[in-house]
């Protein structure tokens, strides 16, 4: 009769603890997703040096600008030769 008793004690108890260990997964997911999206977008604001050549001179400038100024830069090109074509 102790022993059923002890056992269904320690049941009862770990229960509320097993459920614990759920929630801080679920927390710990999420903190790491969270960290992911920074990191990303601290590489997005990491600044990228190139070295870029000026027309009329043999002489090249060097420029650092974010992935995502490149890729405006990049795109603001792109729409100026298509611009040019028509």
């Amino acid at each position: 009769m102790r022993i059923a008793l002890t056992a269904l004690s320690v049941l009862a108890l770990s229960a509320p603890l097993a459920a614990q260990d759920h929630s801080h997964h679920g927390d710990h997911a999420t903190t790491e997703a969270k960290q992911d999206a920074a990191k990303a977008e601290k590489k997005k604001q990491k600044k990228i040096c190139k070295n870029v050549g000026n027309m009329g001179t043999r002489f090249s400038e060097k420029v650092c600008l974010t992935e995502a100024e490149w890729e405006a830069e990049r795109r603001a090109t792109q729409d100026g030769i298509r611009d040019a074509k028509r």
